[in-house]
């Protein structure tokens, strides 16, 4: 009995949505800071009084009763959607029942566990009335919690919520936006979708420090009324304005405040935001920035939300932090890679997650054999100097050259007199700048073979020399030709 009335409820679903204007009705992707959005109110007038209220659901009762003469699930939604088809642009001639009939929308979609159909009438009525959005979707979404049907109910409400919850957060609705994110982590804990179970639980954590720095916020605003000028003010608004991410206020107060007594950090800060494709060494040094701001007294009541925004910001870097170590090793900035490796291990331990002990190892690792291998560089150039030949010594600086800074050009005449063997064919092999594809695929499986001796950054630097070289090769053959080689390609490709 009870999958024939799901079965009949799905279906009757079907067609209510193919025929009801509220399935284009999709909750606003826009953020509550926009000017427009489905939300916005257009001409709102007053919240009928609660005997108007009664009224209106004392003669909605009887016109269900009359129409169909018991509670049916299918009778329900038809009633339902008779009621938004009718209000939903109401002219306010009948102001209290046009409020009933979308409140009984909602409600009614929520009891019966369709978050789908909660939005389109919740917009009505944020139109129409002065209602406060973010409390009325936090009860929609707390009432339909336990009557979800199924588990893309359950998702549908967990994304829903969630994005209500952050455009709550933005337009300080913090009690609203506390509701809505607990939702969202309920659904999450459901349907055991582990994105939602661990990004849900820091942000609600801001959320308890926005609260308490916003009350500072309002105290500051009201101050800039009478002191506009006031530059430990503007640090303040400013520094709150961007963890609230409005970049182009935030970035004229900080530059303001930069100029009128000396806030330079925060006009760096500022210079650093503004990068359209910022590199791990930009945002490891915008991190610091901000780890560092709330040193300064003109912050320090927003330290706790400060922080968090700079861990945010290390984790953004951390990713590509070994790319940018070779880059800069590549340009032989032997010091600039080494205080970059540094911060980038001091802005692991800062984040303060044990999972990312491994890659703080990694980094450390980089860093000795680094600075063990540049001193060692050092010392044969100058037996290079005096024994150009030296095979021992062109290793030492061929290695370093090529293998941890990828300067090929410069290295390979080094690694052609080499001690080792293989590397030293393969570099002879590398300078005559072979034109064949064949041959270009020989020396493409020289350097791989030869990267199999190594490990890090070495190893993805010889891997690129082959890569390097099976591409021009491949450029050459058709698409059918050298799998093997293909596949390395393409595997390297995926991995790095």
């Amino acid at each position: 009995m009870r999958k024939n009335s799901a079965s009949l409820l799905a279906v009757f679903l079907v067609v209510v949505f193919l025929s009801n204007p509220w399935a284009a009705c999709a909750p606003p992707a826009q953020t509550a800071l926009q000017e427009f959005s489905p939300w916005t109110p257009v001409n709102p007038v007053p919240i009928p009084s609660a005997s108007a209220q009664a009224a209106a659901r004392q003669y909605f009762s009887r016109l269900f009763r009359l129409k169909y003469g018991r509670l049916d699930s299918n009778h329900t939604f038809e009633f339902m959607n008779s009621l938004f088809n009718k209000y939903v642009n109401s002219n306010h001639k009948h102001a209290a029942r046009a409020y009933v009939a979308l409140t009984l929308c909602w409600q009614l979609a929520a009891r019966k566990g369709v978050p789908g159909m909660i939005t389109a009438p919740a917009q009505a009525l944020c139109r129409n009335y002065k209602v406060n959005r973010w409390r009325l979707l936090a009860k929609a979404t707390r009432l339909a919690l336990p009557n979800l049907q199924d588990r893309w109910s359950c998702q549908f409400l967990m994304k829903c919520s969630y994005r209500w919850g952050h455009e709550a957060i933005a337009a300080h609705a913090f009690t609203s936006a506390r509701s809505l994110l607990a939702v969202a982590f309920r659904c999450a804990r459901t349907v055991q979708n582990a994105w939602y179970l661990q990004v849900i639980p820091p942000r609600s954590r801001q959320l308890v420090m926005l609260q308490a720095a916003y009350k500072q916020h309002l105290a500051d605003l009201a101050f800039l009324q009478q002191h506009p000028h006031n530059a430990e003010t503007l640090a303040r608004v400013a520094v709150y304005d961007w963890v609230m991410s409005r970049q182009p206020r935030a970035a004229t107060l900080a530059n303001a405040a930069a100029k009128s007594s000396g806030y330079h950090t925060l006009a760096k800060i500022a210079r650093l935001n503004a990068l359209k494709a910022p590199n791990a060494t930009d945002e490891v040094q915008l991190g610091n920035l901000w780890w560092n701001l709330p040193k300064t007294h003109h912050v320090r009541a927003f330290a706790p939300l400060v922080r968090l925004r700079a861990v945010v910001i290390y984790r953004q870097a951390i990713g590509n932090v070994q790319t940018d170590f070779s880059r800069l090793l590549g340009a032989d900035h032997y010091r600039q890679a080494i205080a970059f490796m540094t911060a980038a291990r001091r802005a692991v331990h800062r984040i303060g997650d044990p999972r990312l002990q491994r890659l703080s190892e990694g980094f450390k690792s980089l860093l000795l054999q680094t600075r063990l291998m540049h001193r060692r560089d050092i010392a044969a150039m100058a037996v290079i100097a005096k024994r150009p030949g030296d095979p021992a010594a062109n290793q030492v600086v061929g290695e370093y050259t090529c293998f941890l800074g990828g300067r090929w050009t410069t290295g390979l005449r080094y690694l052609r007199h080499s001690a080792v063997v293989g590397v030293r064919r393969a570099a002879k092999a590398d300078l005559s700048d072979p034109h064949h594809p064949q041959r270009q695929i020989v020396l493409g499986n020289q350097w791989w073979t030869l990267a199999r001796g190594y490990h890090g950054l070495m190893k993805i630097n010889i891997q690129l020399r082959a890569v390097y070289w099976y591409r021009r090769a491949l450029s050459q053959l058709p698409a059918t030709g050298e799998r093997i080689v293909r596949d390395r390609v393409a595997r390297f490709k995926s991995s790095h």
